[in-house]
């Protein structure tokens, strides 16, 4: 299923016009740009504060579980590494594949914005977060199931930090949590 999604995208949606904008996508999602700009700019403002707070938080765990633990615990390769025949505009990066740590950090702040009720934001975050997502599986980097996984990650992990953080009595002290 996997390689019938790689090979539909880069049979069927690759154009030249859009590979400038999927490769944009990419790099906003490399080394975590994307979710560390929101959840920096989220400190910036005051009521935005908790969800910056909460996004770099979670981005650090993400790190850690996903890009250090996971992808070495599974050590699968990627489709630009198995599939030599795809074309592809990016360079095959080194490490393993899965789970998209592209993914895993462009979809925690999603689901931060959506679990502190920050509609106006979490809306558009998802958009980007899709492209970036996508971009992935665009350039063959990813398979979908590793695009799959970074956003359960991403949700688990979510939704642990955010539980802990507004939910536990003492953390949500030091949090200054208030409804």
């Amino acid at each position: 299923m996997d390689k019938a999604i790689l090979d539909y995208i880069a049979d069927h949606l690759h154009a030249s016009w859009l590979n400038g904008i999927m490769k944009f996508f990419t790099l906003f999602g490399e080394l975590g740009i994307f979710g560390l700009t929101c959840g920096i700019l989220c400190l910036i403002f005051k009521k935005y504060r908790k969800v910056g707070f909460s996004i770099l938080i979670c981005m650090a765990i993400g790190f850690l579980v996903g890009n250090l633990f996971l992808k070495n615990i599974i050590a699968r390769e990627r489709p630009c590494v198995t599939f030599d025949y795809l074309t592809y505009y990016i360079k095959c990066p080194n490490e393993y594949s899965m789970p998209s740590g592209h993914t895993l950090h462009s979809f925690i702040p999603v689901f931060l914005f959506f679990y502190f009720k920050k509609w106006k934001i979490g809306i558009p975050t998802l958009i980007i977060a899709s492209l970036i997502a996508f971009s992935r599986m665009y350039f063959a980097v990813h398979y979908p199931s590793d695009i799959l996984v970074g956003i359960l990650l991403a949700f688990f992990l979510s939704t642990i930090v955010w539980l802990i953080l507004t939910k536990v009595p003492k953390l949500k002290q030091i949090f200054l949590y208030k409804e």
